[in-house]
């Protein structure tokens, strides 16, 4: 990618390559996840260790319902044990990567799924400033690897947690304050 763009085309396929770069951190926030962007996620956090690794979506029927993502992909995250946060309602996108950041348009795939090239700008390069921003607002305070399960979740689903430390620190994150519990995701699998 050219470095003094400011408008971009970011395609799955450009944002799985940007994370897979990733020497330190990624930090993926977005209504759903792709099949590129979910192996990219799964490649990097093996490599940097789960705690450098952070996304965050709307894990619910109605994203997939609208064409937002891919039910797989959400699924091998899960599989892969990467952690995903729960934002309801998340319909903006954002990906830090080590000190790049992008702030990104999904188009839905029943909508625009059809469309390529360059031509078609879905990207704004952010800023330092902005990329402190976004870092706060979803990992606030000191540590990269605080997680808390929803408080409703089962005793299995609050252990699919573990290893994950349980921070005051999330309950001032402006989104994905709770992760998601396996009954969300095999929820919307049964419905797809």
């Amino acid at each position: 990618m050219a470095q003094h763009r400011t408008f971009l085309t970011l395609p799955s396929d450009r944002i799985g390559a940007l994370i897979m770069g990733a020497r330190r951190r990624v930090i993926y926030a977005a209504p759903s996840v792709s099949l590129e962007v979910s192996s990219a996620l799964i490649n990097v956090g093996e490599r940097l260790g789960a705690g450098m690794v952070s996304v965050v979506l709307d894990v619910s029927e109605d994203v997939f319902r609208l064409g937002y993502g891919v039910v797989d992909a959400l699924n091998m995250l899960h599989e892969r044990n990467i952690a995903v946060r729960h934002a309801d309602g998340l319909r903006i996108s954002f990906v830090v990567v080590d000190d790049e950041g992008f702030i990104f348009a999904i188009p839905p795939l029943l909508v625009d799924g059809g469309r390529k090239g360059d031509d078609h700008p879905n990207a704004v390069r952010a800023s330092l400033d902005q990329i402190e921003r976004l870092l706060d607002a979803v990992q606030p305070g000191p540590t990269n690897n605080s997680f808390k399960p929803d408080e409703s979740a089962s005793a299995n689903e609050a252990s699919e947690c573990a290893g994950r430390e349980a921070s005051p620190l999330l309950d001032r994150a402006e989104i994905g304050q709770k992760a998601a519990t396996r009954t969300q995701i095999e929820t919307i699998d049964l419905s797809y």
